[in-house]
């Protein structure tokens, strides 16, 4: 099914993950640094799970309400013929109930809006996560909060203690914050 969403979320083979924005692809893992002063709650890091999955039910539900089918009335134009004299008479066409399809495209645009809201709040999360200079706690944090892995799998991953990851992320965030 053809999606009529502004955006597409692909999640390629090298686990980077895609937003197609229309025709222009914007890459969540791009290499832009954050401003100064730009800092991320471990709240604001786990909402990017909850952020993907929204935008998932935002396009499905963008993709249902711009597939609607809006009752038609009888509309009236004016016409007239192709020969001299141009006679103008008026002629019945099928067009969809104004309100109806009015309330649909307002619900359409809003969840679009939302859609941006959410894609924006990822990236800034992508950016926190590739702003990390330290390889190992980039890891972590990209496992941790970016894939969604609990806890004991990034410890795994890593090779490290459970409790060292945990400790890790809390000290970068604490660190990070203080020195805002």
């Amino acid at each position: 099914m053809e999606s009529n969403s502004i955006y597409n979320l692909d999640a390629n083979l090298d686990g980077h993950t895609e937003i197609k924005r229309k025709s222009k692809y914007v890459v969540i893992a791009a290499r832009e640094s954050l401003r100064r002063g730009d800092a991320m709650t471990k709240e604001e890091l786990e909402q990017y799970v909850h952020l993907y999955r929204e935008i998932g039910q935002i396009q499905v539900s963008i993709d249902r309400l711009s597939s609607k089918n809006i009752p038609v009335v009888a509309g009236k134009v004016k016409a007239s013929s192709k020969y001299f004299p141009y006679t103008e008479y008026r002629v019945d066409v099928p067009i969809e109930t104004p309100e109806i399809a009015d309330k649909v495209n307002e619900l359409i645009k809003l969840k679009e809006r939302r859609l941006d809201h959410c894609v924006n709040q990822m990236l800034d999360i992508e950016r926190f996560v590739d702003d990390i200079k330290d390889s190992e706690l980039r890891q972590i944090f990209e496992l941790r909060y970016i894939e969604g892995k609990r806890m004991q799998e990034v410890a795994d991953v890593v090779h490290l203690d459970r409790s060292v990851v945990s400790r890790k992320i809390s000290n970068y965030c604490n660190l990070h914050t203080k020195s805002q």
